[in-house]
């Protein structure tokens, strides 16, 4: 009968092969672990970079002045509204003219991923604002590169090396050289955001008119326009192996000229209405019989345009008549109210919406005693 006991003298080779095997297998599980852990990190990472420059452009074309600069006419200074404004208040060469001619999008409905050359736009490559997203303040935010795949990652050429050459023309033309190198690298690294993204490319594209789309004047000398166009930024994702293109896109709302140029952008910032006032003189002759006055007597009336709301009135007079008699000024109106705190107006209303007034002038012997009313409205505004 043989015994087995155990080796005194440690493993066996075969035992030392299988313990080695089996660590070699578990490293490599924990490596492809880790790797696979970094790559869904930098994966995250990319998202969120592409996160936050979408939401930073959307944030910065909600002001509408940020989004003139980047598509559309505007003056350096951002209170002059016109090319006259401000050419007379800030300088000739200051105004920024429209660029982007939008055309017809002839797609049944948009898609950013089968436009061709006919159906978009690119934005500002060949022009001063060389593909930029600018804010309102005219300074550039992001910028794109359509070189970027060839300077990624590349360092500027150091221009001390040219001190090793001795002729002075071939260094004088290398120094050129180099400088336009490094100035185009120094460039597209700008376009870089974060660690992940890369914009090559910005464009606009008109929406089908069935979608919103702004319609295009046939011939130059048409109207004034409004629509729906898409902002589209292609950029590449530089945490994959090989770098994938991608397309985001932003809906904009613009206005176009009568040569289907953008000229404006309506941001969400922008009031919807605007106010304006109307004065209106005496109307004489007009026969009163309901207030037991002399029937000789002059009217005030004026409304504001159908649809729009009357905010309040002014009253202005000749001569100095008691306060108990009526008050210049009216406070704000409320939908519906029918009272006026003047004993000698009275409110107009369209459908139990105040839209007027109309006031009488009782002025003994024919002596005037109010000069004009002016009224306050408000619209909305056509865009």
């Amino acid at each position: 009968m043989r015994y087995f006991t155990k080796n005194k003298k440690g493993f066996s080779l075969i035992e030392l092969m299988i313990v080695v095997g089996l660590t070699s297998i578990v490293g490599l599980y924990i490596s492809k672990m880790i790797t696979d852990m970094q790559g869904h990190m930098r994966n995250l990472e990319a998202k969120n970079d592409e996160f936050e420059f979408r939401y930073i452009t959307q944030m910065l074309f909600t002001n509408s002045n940020a989004c003139k600069r980047t598509i559309g006419e505007h003056c350096e200074e951002n209170e002059y509204l016109t090319k006259d404004e401000c050419d007379t208040n800030v300088g000739t060469g200051n105004w920024n003219e429209a660029f982007i001619t939008l055309v017809e999008n002839d797609q049944e409905k948009l898609n950013i991923y089968t436009l061709d050359s006919s159906n978009y736009i690119q934005v500002g490559h060949n022009t001063a604002r060389e593909g930029k997203i600018i804010n309102a303040n005219g300074h550039v935010i992001y910028q794109t590169c359509e070189q970027i795949e060839l300077t990624l990652g590349v360092e500027p050429i150091d221009l001390n090396l040219l001190n090793n050459i001795e002729n002075p023309f071939a260094r004088l033309i290398l120094a050129i050289i180099f400088s336009a190198i490094n100035e185009a690298i120094n460039q597209c690294n700008k376009a870089v955001i974060g660690r992940n993204i890369a914009l090559t490319r910005l464009s606009i594209a008109n929406y089908p008119l069935d979608e919103g789309g702004v319609p295009i004047n046939p011939s130059s000398g048409g109207e004034d326009q409004n629509g729906r166009i898409a902002f589209i930024v292609e950029y590449i994702r530089t945490d994959r192996d090989p770098w994938i293109a991608k397309k985001q896109k932003l809906d904009l709302l613009v206005k176009t000229n009568s040569d289907n140029q953008i000229t404006k952008c309506i941001s969400s910032n922008e009031p919807s209405y605007e106010n304006y006032s109307i004065d209106k003189t005496k109307e004489t002759g007009m026969t009163i019989t309901t207030l037991n006055e002399p029937s000789n007597v002059g009217k005030y009336q004026a409304e504001c345009s159908s649809g729009d709301e009357l905010v309040s009135y002014n009253v202005h007079r000749i001569t100095t008549m008691p306060s108990s008699t009526f008050s210049t000024t009216s406070p704000s109106f409320t939908p519906g109210t029918t009272t006026i705190p003047n004993t000698l107006c009275e409110q107009m209303h369209n459908d139990n919406e105040p839209q007027g007034i109309r006031c009488y002038d009782l002025g003994n012997s024919g002596a005037p005693t109010i000069d004009k009313l002016t009224i306050n409205c408000k619209r909305f505004k056509n865009y």
